[in-house]
């Protein structure tokens, strides 16, 4: 088991989990730490049979940001409380050291488990009528509900507005250049328009 690390060392994001969880946005404990070794034991105690991966080395900045990215909201797998501290801005080293760690974590083989974890899963028909019934009575929305007409003179004069080109509003155009306006179109269809 490793020991501690030096003060001047880099920080690391990891990631507590046991044969049931399937990848580090849903499941485990993802933390940020320079103290690996002592960190390591603490966790194995409170999670008996459990491993520990390293997801990511860097800045402690760097670190929280990942754990943020995988922990934003409490009680995601055995997190309490949100990861991360919001407040720092994203530097482009950051930013690309960050990202080539989640590639690293987001591999085949933890896509294909995700997907294997849903595999199959069939909701029970009491949950089928649980969920019909919490649903019955409420309206789509939008369904049923119109704009007033004034409202929708307004679009249709906001609308004639936006399709002219307020540039060419008033200027006059030469019969040389209808001419050729005219031209251009013959043989194209023309679109129908509302009466």
């Amino acid at each position: 088991m490793p020991g501690p690390v030096p003060s001047d060392a880099l920080h690391v994001c990891y990631w507590v989990f046991d044969d049931a969880c399937v990848c580090p946005w849903r499941h485990g404990y993802v933390g940020v730490t320079k103290n690996r070794g002592t960190r390591q034991v603490q966790h194995f105690r409170r999670f008996n049979g459990a491993k520990f991966q390293i997801l990511f080395q860097g800045s402690q900045r760097e670190c929280r940001k990942l754990e943020y990215a995988l922990r934003p909201l409490a009680n995601i797998g055995w997190n309490r409380s949100p990861g991360g501290q919001r407040s720092h801005p994203w530097t482009s080293d950051s930013r690309a050291r960050v990202s080539e760690a989640m590639r690293q974590i987001n591999t085949a083989e933890v896509r294909a488990r995700k997907s294997d974890a849903r595999m199959g899963f069939v909701l029970s028909e009491e949950t089928k009528r649980k969920i019909g019934q919490a649903h019955k009575g409420k309206k789509l929305r939008g369904v049923g509900w119109s704009h007033s007409e004034e409202t929708r003179q307004k679009i249709r004069a906001s609308n004639k507005r936006v399709t002219q080109r307020p540039w060419l509003i008033g200027r006059p155009v030469s019969e040389e250049t209808r001419r050729k306006i005219s031209e251009a179109q013959k043989g194209k269809p023309r679109p129908r328009r509302e009466k």
